[in-house]
This record gives structure tokens, sequence and C-alpha cells, in this order.
């Protein structure tokens, strides 16, 4: 089995060659997946990653969060850490560490209860995810247990099988433009 760092590399590499219409086209479909699941459709507030070198996008997600009234709490990365601040909008954010639009911390999410849109470099059907390196969000996810999480990613990113440490948290779900897995039952929606 490959490694991480370098199925990270690798994921990154092919995520980053991507042309701007085909992340604009799968972007959307993720976005109409998001938008109807129920876990979207019942949560108050949607933990969101603001898309980033070219993540699945997530603006359309929060516009579709603020029409239904919810309200959306975006990261902000600390020296060890993210805190997840509320925003009305995009423009309430600024390049922040790594150059990640950050929101300003006004009103902090408590982290109590809601759905949390995770991003990554890669996912395996059993839930497990490599992120970026630096463990912000297992961390998090390990000390807000009641959050539901779900990683949308592209399905080039869905990979068989990946390595994960006994500290990794896995998603409950993963959205992508061609599928929803549900992990635990590995029921796969199409």
């Amino acid at each position: 089995m490959e490694e991480k760092e370098e199925i990270r590399r690798r994921m990154l590499r092919a995520r980053a060659s991507v042309c701007a219409s085909e992340w604009a086209d799968k972007t959307e479909s993720i976005r109409r997946r998001v938008r109807s699941h129920p876990w979207f459709l019942g949560a108050d507030t949607i933990y969101c990653y603001m898309d980033f070198r070219r993540e699945a996008g997530t603006r359309g997600i929060m516009e579709d969060a603020w029409k239904l009234g919810k309200k959306v709490a975006v990261p902000r990365t600390g020296k060890e850490d993210i805190t997840f601040w509320y925003i009305d909008s995009p423009d309430e954010t600024a390049p922040g560490t790594f150059g990640v639009l950050e929101p300003d911390p006004v009103c902090r999410a408590d982290g109590s209860d809601g759905l949390v849109l995770l991003p990554g470099a890669a996912f395996d059907l059993r839930g497990n995810r490599i992120g970026y390196g630096k463990g912000y969000y297992d961390r998090y996810l390990h000390s807000h247990p009641r959050l539901q999480t779900m990683a949308i990613a592209f399905d080039f990113q869905v990979l068989e099988r990946i390595p994960a440490g006994s500290f990794d948290v896995q998603v409950q779900m993963i959205a992508t433009e061609r599928r929803l897995i549900e992990i635990g039952k590995r029921r796969e929606e199409r």
C-alpha cells in the first residue's frame, strides 16, 4: 500500500490538473448532492471549509445554507488547532494561514451540533481521510464528537483503501460528483 505522503502528492497533482470548467461542473454536482441530503437539511449549523487550490467548491453550499436560514461557520487555523467562526458572507474572510481564506474571530461556533463538511487529499471506502498533514480536523473532531461528518471531494480522490493511524477520525459520509458513500452500511447511492 502506498504511504500517506505519496498518496497526498499524487492526489493533489491530479486535483491541480482539473480544468476550470470540469471543476465547476463537478462542484455543482457535489453541491446538489449535499444540499438535498437529510443531514444538510436537518442541520442548524454547517461547518464548512473555504475551498482552496482546486478543492471541491463550497461557496454554493454556503449560499444554500444561508438561504435556508442556517448558520455557517468556517475554520481559522492556529498553531496547533482550528476553531470555527460564524460568517454571513464569504466577503467576511481574508487570506490567513497557508493563504486560505479565514474569518475574523468575531462569533465562535461551539461545535456542539451540526454538520462538518471536510476537505482532504484522499479518502477511502472505510471513511479514512488523508488531509494535508497537520491533523487539525482530527483534533477538532475528537473534541467535538457530536458533529456529523461529510467529506466532499472529486470521485477520483476516493480510493479503495488508504493507510490510517489510530488518531485519524473517519468520516461518516463522502459526497462526490458521482456518488454518495455512506460509511458503515457501505451503501453507495448513484
